[in-house]
This record gives C-alpha cells, structure tokens and sequence, in this order.
C-alpha cells in the first residue's frame, strides 16, 4: 500500500503586469512511502481528478500524467511535484463543460482534489483552499461588484459624476455628462460629439488633427446629415461581409452586400430592382421591365415591355455585341430597328441570320429548355449538336393541315425514314400495317427497304409486296406456320430525293479535330474500351483473329479528307477569313468602336498567342496508362507521364495584357537544345510546339504533325525537356496502323508522342527511318533520326 503525504499546494502568481494571464496551473507537492514508510523513487502515473463534494459528487475536471501525452510523474526519495493543468486535462463527466482549471475555479466555490497513483485512488479527498490576500477578490479597490458598470442586460443606475478619459494616449478622448448636455465626447486631436445638443440629437464634429468631418443627426429638419474628408458615412455589418461607403471619393456611394449589393422597392412591390444580385448585375421587375436612354434620346433600349424581350432603337443601329468581335447586331435601315444577323457569311452576303463561333473549349452556340434535361451545344468538339434530346425534322401533315409529323433522325447519303416493329406468320404468309405515320413522311415509289429477322428457327423470309402502307411477308411451306419475326422498313424522306449529296465547296469541311478525345483518353483511359475501334478489335480477338485491322486505306483516306489542325488549318491571310476560321465582318453603317480608333473593321482581329498564365499547366510528375487512338486491344500501354488534370485549357479570344511566359529555350542552354514544355513527357517520345503556348512544346499528335520539332533525349523535368542529338535514337512507337519493319519510313501518330509507320507520306512528314521491328502494341524500336 502507497502513503502520500501532501506538502502544500500552492496556486501560481507571477508579477502583476497589465493584462497579464495567470497561468491555468496549480502547484502541487507530496511525498509518496510505501505500507512500510519508506520514501519511493521512480516514474509513476498520477490522475488529479477536481470533484464538487468531499465524498460522492460529480467529477467536475480530471488531468492525467499517465501517458498519452503527458510523462509520469518523477518521485525522488519520495518527494515530487506536479503542476495540476500541465498534463492530459480533459472535461470530467459531471455537468457542464470544463476543459480548463480557470473555468471549473469559476464556476465552483468549492472544489476537492482526489489522486490516483498507479491505478490506486487515495483518499480522503483534499479541499482546495485560498491564499490571503485571494480572499479580498471579490472586491475592487475596496468596492463592491454593484458599485460598477457591468456589461449585463438589465438597466443600471448608478450614483455620482461620470468623466472617461484617455487623453494620455495619442487621440484619446474623454466622455463627460455636463449641464444641458447629455454627454460630451471629445479627443485630444479636436474631434468634438455631443449628444442631447439643445434639441439635436448629435452633433459632432472633428478638428483640425482629423480633418474637417461633421455629422449631424436631425438637424435642421434632415435627420442625417454627415461630411467627411474620404467619406462621408461608412457602414458595416459585424463579419463586415456587408458595408456601405456613402460619398466615397469619387462615388456617390460604395456598397457591398453577402448576397445583393442593393435592392430597391416601391410601395406594394410594383417595381423592383436588385444591383449586384447572384451574379447578375442588374437584376428589375416592373410592368415594364427596364429602361435605358442616353442623353440626347436617340440611343433606347426597352427590356421586357409587354410583349417584347428588347425594344432597342438607334441612330444607325439597334443592338450591336462586342467583345473584339460583333455577335448579333440591329440596324434601323430597314425602317423597324429589328433587323438581326451576325454579317457576311463566306458567300451567303449577310443571309445568315445568326452566326457563332466557338473558342477550344466552348461551343458555337448553347441552348437549354429545362424540360430537356441538359443544354444542347452547337459546334463543339467534334460534334455538330450534342445534347440530351434527339435531333428531329418536322413536316407538314399530308392531310390535316392543323398537324405536323416529327421524326427523328440518321445520318447518311439519304434523308431517310424508316419504321419497325414484330409479326407472326397466318399460315406461312403476313400481311402487316406499317405505321401509319410511315406513309406520310415517306417516298412511296423509290427507296424502299425491309429487313426481317424470324425468331427461334434460321427461316429464309421473302418480301412479296411492300408499299409505304404495307408490308406482306411469305415463308417457304416447310416453315413453322405461326412464325414470329422482326421487321424494319426504310424509306426516302419524300421532298428530299434530290438532295445533293456532293456540293461546290464554299469553305474548308476538315474532319474536326479529335485532339480533345485523346486527351480525355490520356486523362481517363478506362473510357477508350467504348469507342467502335476499341469494340472491332474487342471483336477480331474474340474471332480469333490478330487484334489490329489493317488500317492503311482508313489512315489515307483520313489523310486525303484532312484532320483539322489549328497550327496549319488558320493562315494568317485566309482569303475572306480571319485567320480563325471565320468570316470578315464590315461595318456599313454602325457605330464606331469605343476608344481612339476613328474607324475599324467590325468583327474580329488575328488572336495573339494566350499568355502561359492561361495555357495548360505542367502536372507534378506520375504515371498513367495512357492508351493510343490505334492502340491494340490487350496491349500493355506505355506508362506516361500523366498530363494536366485539366489539360483543355479555358482561353480568351482576345488578350489585352498577355503576361509573361517561360522562355521557349531554358536560359543557359544550346539554342534549340532544349524546350520548356506543357506536360511532362518522357525520354523516345516526339515533340512538337504547343499550338495553345506556342513557347512550349508537348507530345506530338495527329498523323504528319506539321508542328513536330523533335524527339525527347531524356524525361522532362522543371527546366524542361533536352532534345536528341544523335542520329540514332530510341523512339516510342504504335504498330495499330500496320506492323513496322526495319526500313519503314515513320511519322508522327494519333497516339500523343508515339510514331506510326508512313503511309504515302507527304514530303516533310517524315521523321525518321525504323531500325528496328514492332509487329504490334506499342514499344521502343531504334530509328535513324533524319532532322530537316
């Protein structure tokens, strides 16, 4: 058995220092013997628990010096001292919450101390009691608590002059209740308040020190009136989240709101208006929407009248959107000021109604109808329209003139309409009702088309008639009498048989650029199994068959048709073009340009190169499986590094103050030797310039990259990446387009940094001749490198 004989416990002081914080700790001394007396020495875990009573109770606190966290206690011929708040203090578990000794002090008059050493509680419990001069706490100079101000709620009155003064500190003021005056309120720098002021409310005013500054509340029949130096009167909520500047500098009033900057209301909420609202700058309601006007009345925009979205009207014009570039805009020369349309079109001559254009990342136009689902985009990617609806044509019905038919529709060389559905034979034959809308749509003497698929049993099904109203199906006599089977009827859109197929070519119609698709591949390699090059080779290995087609004659036809390329496909100079793949847009009669310019083409100017601020970002380093737009199925791909989380940057068509960029060749080095880049790429990959930061370079992509520059001598790093000087050089290559043999001429592939053997190749597009096989996948092959 342990005996503790306490020594003393102390309560920490230190010097009385202005807004000095005692320390949240007691002093506490013992000394521990064992059954027989003896002093103990050693490490030994203690738990000081504080409680409300001396026997039962509520533990109100404990501190542990027991571990986690906190040491034991040293005990040295017995003797040991702890300072209770140093350890593991923890709330106890009686009422309340007191994760500190000062707090448990504050609440509790009475406190007792148990201890527990080594698992052992000791008892009785000791009584924490008080220092002398602690007994005098309650009292302040020898007053009573009552005798001051306190901040609680209930009104006070307390007896006597009250003067508060700080003018011993720099622009200290001081409060006096004098006279007639409620209270009087003045600094040491002249600033002057007063408040019951012969009838004002407040008055104040600042001297000299401050500034001339005066406000005046109900004075003169205004119940503010306020002048400041900067401004006139500041407002602020607590978490200033919300405040208002009024008569701030040049501003009338500056005002900033959590979630509206301002809202403005008449009597009865007829009218309504939000400034700064939800990100919207202006925001009204009212029976006739808003109103704007300039000052000689010529110039008018009406939105939302009865009836209308926007009324505008104009000297010469009505609507006009700029941005460096002219959306849609109106012109008053037709005599109504409603004439829309985005400017000459190649040789359509402003037949156009409405134009878009779209930069890498967007789309030419954005529609939504929140019954859809989604927004429908315009030109974006590789896609005429994407979105969650249906692409349909509507025609007049044949017959019920108050009706149109609606049908979705396929691409091909026709516009074509088909019909479906599923029949039983009657005694070997069918004769079946096509839908009766099929007839309506529908060519009835060219073009008709049926398929059937029986059920069950390999039948071989005839034809016997088909019109666009019927279809009459027979079976040889030895088929199943009742036999079930699938139809689906195809037929020419009637009105569209002349349809041209081939036209005159008013612009360039690439194939779009599917360099987005691989970089979402490079980003997320699980989706490539789900396009159809992916499920033919899926299929070939099912059939037993080698993985990849022999794609020669898709890869030239591809090449004769062209892949849009942003680098080579936007001259500077384009006949009728901008140099962005749009048209010249001529003001004939509008607005001049805002700014020094007496006058300008309307539309858009040449894009200068987006700062590296804006371009893709290099990515820390790792590895991906970074799969190839050829690449055999099963094959293991490459490990690259992984590109940019968003590889696809947002740019700006037009860049005012383009910030300052990497150098294209890292100071110190070899001119041409080495290149900042916009990916981490690795050693053998082929690298051409970034066409989103021409001062950077990137893996090479697209079959015949013109933009292609060189091979990568070693992985890239932050000072960018070397590029190979030898004239033979280890390269990553990509068999998909047909195995590669020593001699074969390479190029550059749609696999991001990967070469392809050449098929007919266009001078200038080779890089390289193979030294080494790749029957298929993808590896690393020898290649006599032959810079131009």
């Amino acid at each position: 058995m342990r005996r503790i004989v306490p020594l003393a416990i102390v309560l920490s002081s230190g010097l009385a220092l202005p807004a000095a914080t005692p320390p949240d700790r007691v002093n506490y001394q013992g000394v521990l013997r064992d059954a027989a007396g003896a002093p103990r020495n050693g490490l030994f875990d203690m738990i000081f628990r504080l409680f409300d009573q001396e026997i039962g109770g509520s533990e109100i606190l404990q501190d542990s010096h027991a571990g986690g966290g906190s040491p034991p206690v040293v005990v040295t011929d017995g003797l040991f001292s702890v300072e209770i708040g140093s350890g593991q203090v923890l709330d106890g578990w009686g009422p309340g919450f007191y994760p500190t000794l000062g707090e448990a002090f504050q609440d509790y008059g009475e406190l007792w101390l148990e201890i527990e050493i080594g698992g052992e509680t000791l008892s009785p419990r000791l009584r924490f009691a008080s220092a002398g001069y602690a007994l005098n706490a309650g009292a302040l100079a020898g007053r009573t608590a009552d005798e001051f101000l306190d901040t609680g709620p209930d009104p006070q009155v307390k007896s006597g002059a009250l003067t508060l003064s700080g003018a011993s500190v720099p622009g200290g003021a001081s409060l006096t209740a004098i006279g007639t005056i409620g209270a009087r309120v003045e600094s040491t720098s002249g600033a002057l308040a007063e408040l019951a002021r012969y009838g004002d409310g407040l008055w104040a005013w600042s001297g000299p020190g401050s500034g001339s500054a005066g406000v005046f509340y109900a004075y003169g029949g205004t119940a503010v009136n306020a002048l400041g130096a900067y401004t006139g009167g500041y407002f602020q909520d607590l978490d200033n989240s919300s405040w208002a500047y009024v008569a701030n500098g040049d501003f009338g009033a500056r005002i900033q709101g959590q979630t509206t900057g301002a809202y403005i209301q008449t009597p009865g909420a007829a009218t309504s208006v939000w400034l700064a609202d939800s990100g919207y700058g202006i925001r009204a309601f009212g029976p006739n929407g808003g109103y704007f006007a300039n000052s000689s009345g010529d110039g008018t925009v009406s939105l939302a009248i009865p009836s209308v979205g926007v009324d505008a009207t104009g000297g010469g014009w009505g609507v006009i959107g700029r941005g460096g570039y002219v959306g849609v805009y109106g012109s008053s020369e037709t005599g109504d000021g409603g004439e829309f349309y985005a400017g000459p079109f190649g040789d359509y001559n402003g037949l156009v109604a409405v134009a878009g254009y779209g930069t890498d990342l967007g789309a030419a136009g954005y529609f939504d109808y929140f019954s859809l689902g989604g927004p429908t985009y315009v030109a974006t990617e590789t896609y005429k329209i994407q979105g969650p609806g249906s692409v349909a044509f509507v025609q007049n019905h044949p017959t019920e003139k108050d009706r149109v038919i609606v049908y979705n529709s396929l691409e091909g060389d026709e516009v074509a309409t088909y019909t479906r559905g599923s029949a039983r034979l009657a005694g070997g034959k069918a004769r079946i009702a096509l839908g009766e809308t099929f007839a309506w749509v529908t060519n009835p003497d060219l073009g008709l088309t049926a398929h059937l698929t029986p059920h069950g049993e390999p039948v071989p099904l005839a034809v016997e008639t088909l019109t666009t109203k019927e279809l009459v199906v027979r079976a040889p006599t030895d088929a199943p009498p009742d036999l079930e089977f699938d139809y689906i009827v195809y037929g020419l859109r009637i009105g569209f048989e002349e349809t041209s197929i081939v036209q005159e070519k008013r612009q360039e119609a690439y194939l779009p650029s599917f360099a987005r698709h691989r970089r979402r591949y490079a980003e997320h390699p699980e989706l490539q199994r789900f396009n159809a090059l992916e499920r033919v080779k899926g299929m070939r290995i099912a059939r037993g068959l080698e993985a990849p087609p022999d794609l020669t004659a898709s890869i030239a036809l591809r090449q004769a048709i062209h892949e849009f390329d942003p680098a080579v496909d936007r001259p500077e100079a384009e006949p009728g073009g901008d140099g962005l793949g749009r048209w010249p847009r001529v003001a004939t009669g509008g607005p001049a340009a805002p700014g020094p310019e007496a006058a300008q083409v309307v539309g858009p100017a040449r894009v200068p190169p987006i700062p590296a601020a804006a371009a893709r970002p290099p990515s820390s380093a790792g590895s991906a499986s970074v799969p190839a737009a050829y690449r055999s199925a099963g094959a293991g791909a490459p490990a690259l590094a992984a590109p940019a989380p968003n590889g696809d940057v947002a740019r700006s068509d037009v860049v005012t103050d383009p910030a300052p960029r990497a150098p294209l060749v890292t100071p110190g080095s070899s001119l041409g030797e080495r290149f900042a880049v916009s990916e981490p790429v690795r050693a053998g990959e082929l690298l051409a310039i970034d066409p989103l930061d021409p001062e950077r370079v990137h893996r090479a992509e697209g079959i015949a990259d013109p933009r292609f520059i060189g091979i990568a001598a070693a992985d890239s790093s932050d000072d960018g990446v070397a590029l190979a000087s030898s004239r033979v050089v280890t390269v990553w290559a990509d068999a998909a387009s047909g195995a590669i043999v020593p001699g074969d001429l390479l190029t550059t592939s749609p696999a991001p940094g990967l070469a392809m053997r050449a098929v007919n190749p266009a001078a200038g597009a080779v890089f390289g001749k193979a030294l080494d096989p790749l029957e298929s996948g993808t590896g690393e092959i020898r290649v006599l490198w032959m810079p131009h």
